[in-house]
C-alpha cells in the first residue's frame, strides 16, 4: 500500500498526513477529502471554540491566554465539522483547546445584536460562496472579561 497516507490518531480529527504538496484528511464519517479540496457541502455549522492562538499565527493578539472564536464550516455532521475546523486552524498557528457548542446555521437566528461581535451571518455568507471553512472572529479572553 505504498503511497497512501498514514493514518495517526489526533483527538477528534482521526488522520491526516502531509504527502509532500498533498495532504488528505479521513473525516468521522470515514470520508478522506484531500486537503486543499472544496468540501461540496450542503449543510453548515456554527463552531464556538476556546484557543490557544500560537505567536506564529497571523492572528491578531493582545497577550491573552485564550481567545474565544465563533467559525462556519461546511460539513456532513458536526463531527467532521470539528475535525475540518481542527485542521484548518493547526494550518493557522491555532490549537482548539475547547468546543464550546456546535449548531447547525438552520437552527438558530444570526441577525441579532446578541452576534454583533461574531460577525456569523456575513461568514455564513463567505462560506457557503466559496464552500470552505470561515474562521470569523477570535475574540480575546481579556476583551471578553472587560465587556
Amino acid at each position: 500500500m505504498s503511497g497512501l497516507p498514514s493514518c495517526t490518531f489526533r483527538g477528534s480529527l482521526l488522520a491526516s498526513e502531509n504527502t509532500g504538496l498533498v495532504r488528505f484528511i479521513a473525516l468521522p464519517s470515514g470520508v478522506w477529502i484531500h486537503g486543499t479540496e472544496k468540501l461540496n457541502m450542503d449543510k453548515f455549522w456554527v463552531v464556538d471554540t476556546k484557543a490557544k492562538i500560537s505567536s506564529e499565527s497571523s492572528y491578531e493578539q493582545d497577550g491573552s491566554e485564550w481567545y474565544y472564536g465563533r467559525s462556519v464550516v461546511p460539513a456532513r455532521s458536526a463531527e467532521d465539522a470539528i475535525s475540518i475546523l481542527k485542521m484548518a486552524l493547526r494550518d493557522k498557528h491555532v490549537e482548539i483547546e475547547a468546543v464550546l457548542a456546535v449548531v447547525d446555521y438552520t437552527q438558530k437566528n444570526w441577525d441579532s445584536d446578541d452576534d454583533d461581535l461574531y460577525d456569523t451571518v456575513e461568514s455564513y455568507e463567505k462560506s457557503k460562496a466559496k464552500n470552505e471553512v470561515v474562521t470569523g472572529v477570535f475574540a480575546s479572553g481579556m476583551y471578553l472579561e472587560r465587556e
